[in-house]
């Protein structure tokens, strides 16, 4: 049975547990001529699947939570977007793309890549032949570039000197 979906409006809802409807992520893939064939069941597993990756981000992301009730890490005081104060009450629309698009991507890229920890040493194509490293990491974590360039506007800024105005 699939989860039901309570949609953060910028409430601060107790029981959010996603940034876009199903409704909304049809939207962003027909936009964009893009399909997805599954169930609505299946989309909405990897709806709060791509919503928990978002949460996974909050370290990354710019100002607090509103409160310690709400559900989500959204919405957030203290934010600016190409110098604009967003609202403490607003979900930035680059969240609900980048929601959007993670659940586009998940149907073909793991979220999360699981491993059994071991890096492969050899490998050898011909009577095919692999060796593995008793230490090291197998399991790579997918970059979603798109989402990651569609949040960059919600990270925080890191080093520099700030805003240099000229009198």
């Amino acid at each position: 049975m699939a989860a039901t979906l309570v949609v953060e409006d910028g409430t601060g809802k107790a029981d959010a547990n996603t940034y876009i409807s199903l409704a909304d992520y049809g939207t962003y893939i027909s936009d964009r001529e893009l399909t997805d064939s599954a169930t609505d069941a299946v989309k909405t597993g990897r709806i709060i699947q791509a919503k928990d990756w978002l949460e996974s981000q909050e370290k990354r992301y710019q100002g607090s939570k509103n409160s310690d009730a709400q559900a989500l890490v959204w919405p957030r005081a203290w934010v600016q977007i190409y110098g604009y104060a967003v609202t403490s009450t607003e979900i930035p629309q680059q969240l609900i793309d980048a929601q959007a698009q993670l659940i586009y991507d998940s149907a073909s890229t793991e979220i999360y890549n699981v491993g059994d920890g071991r890096a492969i040493t050899k490998e050898k194509v011909d009577v095919l032949e692999v060796a593995y490293s008793d230490n090291g990491v197998s399991n790579v974590q997918p970059i979603f570039a798109k989402v990651n360039a569609l949040l960059k506007p919600l990270f925080k800024t890191t080093g520099g000197l700030g805003s240099v105005t000229r009198l």
